[in-house]
Formats: structure tokens, sequence, C-alpha cells
């Protein structure tokens, strides 16, 4: 199994990085044959080759490089999203893959992938913790967003907002979920800290990749398949869950 890391010296902020190792590390304990492949400006990808991509949060200025780069594989990226290859964009990266991004002064095509627009302003960050719902995971979602954008048009929404920022200011809805691909403001890194998520995300991974059919495949229960180790298991969970309750202090 190959795992592609976009871009990780540049879209790297907040501890980002750590979403493809700990896919490596719970593959690896499954015992499953993977390597982590890393990709960073000016190289050359062949996208065809992977089973999962993931792109991280970065600068807005190293966005807008990523976007020039990426800009030659559109039509491959398209084509591979639209199978129902598995992509995760955490932080503005996702914003990567929406029409136009638009600043004070001027805006630039995205790849276009989907239709959602990103307006950026540079007076005020918004900063939130969260908790979110997806049909994706029976559990609540947890994390953090730290961005300057608001976006608008996206129809397939990956979340439903509990207590936090959307995609703009009193939003309902956050990120976006279409075939398998996965994108959220949320870092932290979401894989860490989310266990139950991790899980199902890993069980999409792992049928995708001995051909069953999971192609769009929305509405999930926590999946209870063993993939996490359990040495581990107990403490994420127990970590998952105080910071669950310490969230829901926050949002009374």
């Amino acid at each position: 199994m190959k795992v592609l890391h976009l871009y990780p010296n540049l879209m790297n902020l907040y501890g980002e990085r750590a979403n493809p190792l700990i896919l490596y590390l719970y593959l690896k304990n499954k015992g499953i044959q993977v390597t982590v492949e890393e990709r960073d400006f000016g190289d050359e990808i062949n996208f065809k080759t992977y089973d999962v991509v993931y792109i991280g949060s970065g600068l807005e200025s190293n966005r807008k490089q990523a976007v020039k780069d990426l800009f030659k594989y559109r039509e491959e990226i398209l084509e591979l999203i639209e199978s129902g290859v598995i992509f995760l964009a955490t932080g503005n990266s996702f914003e990567i893959f929406g029409r136009n991004i638009y600043s004070e002064a001027s805006f630039y095509k995205s790849l276009g992938i989907f239709d959602f627009e990103t307006s950026e302003q540079s007076k005020k960050r918004f900063a939130f913790d969260v908790i979110f719902e997806t049909e994706f995971c029976a559990k609540p979602i947890i994390g953090s967003i730290n961005k300057c954008t608001e976006i608008h048009g996206i129809e397939d929404h990956f979340f439903k907002v509990n207590f936090g920022f959307g995609d703009f200011y009193n939003s309902e809805y956050e990120g976006i979920r279409k075939y398998n691909f996965f994108g959220t403001h949320i870092t932290g890194p979401i894989l860490v800290r989310n266990p139950y998520f991790l899980e199902n995300f890993l069980d999409l991974l792992l049928k995708r990749v001995k051909g069953e059919e999971v192609f769009n495949d929305k509405k999930r229960e926590i999946s209870n398949t063993g993939i996490l180790n359990k040495s581990f298991e107990t403490y994420v969970r127990r970590a998952y869950e105080l910071t669950l309750l310490r969230l829901k202090t926050l949002e009374v």
C-alpha cells in the first residue's frame, strides 16, 4: 500500500505531518506492507500509483505555490477523485480543490475540482476549538481551526457544526466529502485526535485496496475491526473522551 504525502516541508503547520505517520503506524501494525512517499514542489508525481493522497495545512503563500504546482495534474487528480481514490486535505489545503481564491486585492484560480470559492482577508484570524458531527463516524469529531478565510458554495458537506466555526461565520456546516475526498479545516491533527474517525478511515482504505465497493460510502457506524493497536487503544480513546468533555463544557 502506498500513501502520498504532498508538500511535507511547506504544507506542514499544526503537527499535520502526524496524519500520514499514524496511517503508516497502524497499517504496519495490521501487518500490511505500507510506504509513505513524500513529494515536494517541483517533484514529478504519478498520482495513479497511490492508494491514498494526503496534504496538510500551510501558510497562505505556500498554498498559492501548491495550486501552481498541482495545476498540471488537474485532470489526473479529477479522474482519480471521481473514481473513488481516497484524498484527505486538512487545514487550508482543501481550498486548493475549489474554483477561485479571492484576497482583498486580487484573486487566483485554484484547481476547480469542486464548485466552491474561498475568500481571504488579513485583518483577523478565526481560531477555535470545534466539535463536529459526520455520518462517516458515529462519534463526534474534535479538533482546532485556525484560518483567515471563508468558503461558500459547498454542496456536499462533510461536517455539521455543534461547536465552533464552520465554512463561514454562523455556518452550520464545514468541509467537503464527495466520493472519497475528505476536506476540512480541522487541524490538530485530525486522525491522531479522533481514534474512531481514524478507525473508519482505515477501514475504508483497506476495503478500497481489497477491491470492495465503498465508492461514496457515507453512512458508517464505528467499524470495530480491530485496526487500532490494543496497547494504544485505551490511551488514545481516553484522551479523546477527556478532550470532548472539556470542549462540551466550553460549548455550554
